[in-house]
């Protein structure tokens, strides 16, 4: 069949049709679902929801543009619908709650004196790099 004919088809509700646009395209929708869930148990639910999404909406379909990417747009939306739904999305760090992390109330740096700060300056500016290499001096540059 045609594309065309597997859109007819498929708007008709004729099971064959469905089966052979799902078997030509199920890949590649696959692939989408893949780069928005990395688990392939979620993708594989998120491709079935796109498949059953495509074939309710397929009157919705223009026949203007590419049958393909009116598919793919069909299938991100789910995905991000799923990462919506399960708060994915909102699950990122909160700034806020990593200001403690950044500025500690104690820090290793601000217990020390000055003597022992320029100690350990000192102390790693003269030490050897693993391999032979120089290490940076700042009295090397002014000289």
């Amino acid at each position: 069949m045609t594309e065309k004919q597997l859109i007819e088809g498929c708007r008709n509700g004729e099971r064959l049709a469905q089966k052979e646009l799902y078997e030509t395209y199920s890949r590649k929708m696959m692939g989408v679902c893949l780069r928005y869930v990395s688990d392939r148990e979620t993708a594989r639910d998120l491709l079935q929801d796109g498949f059953v999404k495509v074939f309710t909406s397929m009157d919705s379909y223009s026949g203007l543009g590419s049958f393909e990417g009116w598919m793919r747009k069909i299938f991100v939306n789910c995905a991000l619908e799923y990462l919506r739904k399960s708060d994915v999305l909102r699950e990122a760090a909160d700034l806020d709650n990593t200001v403690e992390l950044i500025h500690p109330d104690s820090s290793a740096i601000s217990d020390m004196s000055a003597a022992e700060l320029m100690k350990l300056v000192h102390r790693s500016a003269t030490r050897r790099i693993p391999g032979g290499a120089e290490p940076f001096c700042h009295r090397r540059l002014f000289a």
